[in-house]
């Protein structure tokens, strides 16, 4: 189904987008995350109490699945605000959506930055470690394609609906 060449003209045109794009976008970067710290050895909830622990510090892992779920919340509150910024932005800058494969990867990263460099260290969360390939290699391609990349694609997809 081809896409409409009409440009989304009102924040409430850009909603489902965002809304798609963002629980999308959550849910593949949560299942890898989770999926890989159980592939070595972890709980199922640790990824979660992880996230939790930028709210709660170190009592998010004392805090059972309460804190698990908070974490989740958060993870899902923080991609869905993504989702509606890029919406948002693509109101003033339709390249936004016509070039999705490229935006979006961008975005992707714009958002691990962020997170990175701004939201985590500012949180309660300890410091994480982790080695510099891992970093570029595992959760850059996942920020990239597993959460920018499905953002662009659903703004695009939804946002241009009348």
């Amino acid at each position: 189904m081809s896409v409409p060449n009409r440009s989304p003209s009102s924040f409430k045109s850009i909603l489902p987008g965002a809304l798609w794009g963002g629980l999308v976008g959550a849910t593949v970067d949560l299942c890898f995350a989770t999926s890989l710290a159980m592939s070595k050895g972890a709980a199922a909830l640790f990824i979660p109490q992880v996230i939790a622990s930028g709210i709660l510090g170190k009592a998010a892992f004392d805090g059972g699945v309460g804190s698990a779920a908070l974490g989740v919340f958060a993870h899902y509150f923080i991609v869905l605000v993504a989702a509606l910024i890029f919406g948002l932005a693509s109101l003033r800058l339709p390249a936004l959506r016509s070039k999705p494969w490229i935006f979006g990867p961008l975005f992707g990263l714009a958002i691990f930055a962020t997170m990175r460099l701004v939201i985590v260290p500012l949180s309660n969360a300890a410091p994480f470690h982790t080695t510099f390939s891992w970093v570029l290699m595992m959760d850059g391609f996942v920020h990239m394609f597993g959460i920018g990349l499905p953002i662009a694609l659903l703004a695009r997809r939804f946002g241009l609906r009348e």
